[in-house]
């Protein structure tokens, strides 16, 4: 898969994927603690009060998300704020800094400060190397339905290495009947 990308510098990027895909979609780790975050359960969780608790009302994607999570563990929270971080990981037309107060927010649910000093959330790794369209960020909260199914498509609640390793089986399993498609654009980077 090529990995030009005009001007831009692919390379942070595909390494902040490569840690998040090693100690997230194979280990169920985090990508900014030692806690293990991507969990069967936590994914359960994430699909009980966010997936399955759509809301249409007219507040922000934010806004309505912090209330769909209210009554999930600290965990999930983080799991939800390490999803928007790898949602926000390639677009390049959302800035660096909106794109950090978003994953901080969205942790700070926790009770947690985000641990700042992390390397994946620096400029380098946040400058993203593509425009992704107004679509993809009007609809974040499809993409993220969608990437809560595509995390927990595997019935263990584990990615096997030759799931990641053959990521567009996953994604065309996943992505049949999916109301969120961006991420069959933007996941074999990742992986």
């Amino acid at each position: 898969m090529s990995r030009y990308c005009g001007d831009a510098d692919p390379e942070p990027i595909l390494e902040a994927a490569e840690h998040w895909k090693k100690e997230c979609l194979l280990r169920d780790g985090s990508v900014f603690s030692g806690e293990s975050l991507w969990r069967l359960d936590h994914l359960e969780s994430l699909d009980r009060y966010y997936v399955n608790n759509p809301d249409d009302t007219e507040r922000t994607f934010l806004d309505k998300l912090r209330e769909q999570l209210a009554p999930t563990p600290p965990a999930v929270k983080e799991l939800v704020a390490e999803m928007l971080w790898v949602m926000l990981l390639c677009p390049s037309n959302i800035g660096v800094g909106k794109k950090l107060e978003d994953v901080k927010q969205v942790w700070s649910w926790s009770g947690q400060a985000l641990p700042e000093d992390s390397r994946w959330l620096s400029a380098k790794v946040l400058k993203g190397v593509g425009s992704t369209g107004q679509s993809y960020n009007y609809n974040r909260w499809r993409e993220l339905v969608f990437r809560s199914a595509y995390v927990g498509a595997e019935t263990t609640g584990r990615f096997t290495a030759a799931a990641v390793a053959c990521g567009w089986m996953v994604i065309r399993k996943v992505d049949r009947g999916s109301p969120g498609r961006g991420l069959a654009s933007v996941a074999p980077h990742r992986l």
